[in-house]
This record gives structure tokens, sequence and C-alpha cells, in this order.
């Protein structure tokens, strides 16, 4: 059974529950890694690291549907769409990651960004896998 399409306005709820998954777990372990510097530099990095885990997981999953489906009606292969909005959505993540921890002058920067970024490296294929499957 197909999914039914989703208006930007109201997301699937399978997205929401894993925005909210993200935001809960990558904040704490950006937590757990700043827990040497004090409670103030390890909250911030936990808020920084759980919002942006969060936009990433939102904004990157609705990115790669998009991605896929326009590039399906420019009349690119399946496979090809799909490798190619899983790259950017990966890259795209990663650097926000990387420049949101920077703003935020997380101490523990290489902890805190490589859990994250080694999730977007599995999770966006993953997703862009399934985002072929639901589409026509």
């Amino acid at each position: 059974m197909p999914c039914a399409p989703y208006a930007p306005w109201r997301p699937a709820p399978r997205l929401c529950w894993l925005t909210v998954g993200a935001v809960l777990l990558y904040g704490a372990l950006a937590a757990f890694a700043n827990r040497a510097h004090g409670d103030g530099p390890m909250l911030r990095s936990a808020l920084v690291q759980g919002l942006s885990c969060g936009v990433t997981t939102f904004g990157l999953s609705t990115l790669i549907d998009r991605g896929i489906a326009g590039l399906l009606r420019r009349r690119w292969p399946r496979r090809r769409s799909g490798a190619f909005a899983a790259l950017a959505a990966v890259a795209l993540g990663a650097g926000l990651h990387v420049a949101t921890n920077l703003w935020a002058a997380t101490p523990e920067l290489v902890a805190t960004v490589a859990w994250p970024v080694v999730a977007l490296a599995v999770y966006c294929p993953l997703y862009a896998a399934g985002a072929l499957k639901r589409l026509p």
C-alpha cells in the first residue's frame, strides 16, 4: 500500500518521530561528550546539537523526498536520483553540524559531531531507498 503524499505543513508521522528521536538522542550524546567542561558548555552543546540534528533529520528527509521526485521528473534514472539526493543530504547535514557547533564554540567538536555525521551517512541512503520504494 503506497503512502499518501503529505503536504509541507503536514509531515508524515514517521518523520516527526524520527525528528524527535534525533533531537533527544544526539542532544544527550553532545551533553555526555562535553560534560567535563561544566554545566554551561555542556547544556549549550546539547541544545545546539539537538536542534541541529532535528533540523537535519526533518529538513534533509524532506529534501531527499522532493529531490528524488524532481530528478525523476527530469528523467534521471531511479538509482542515480536516489544516490544523488542522499549524497547531497549527507554533505549538507555534515556541514550544518560542523558549522553550528563551531558557531556555538562547542568544546569537544569532534566528539560532538562524529556520531551524528556517521548516522547521516547511514540514514540518508536508507531513507532515499525507502523514498524510491514509496514513489510510483
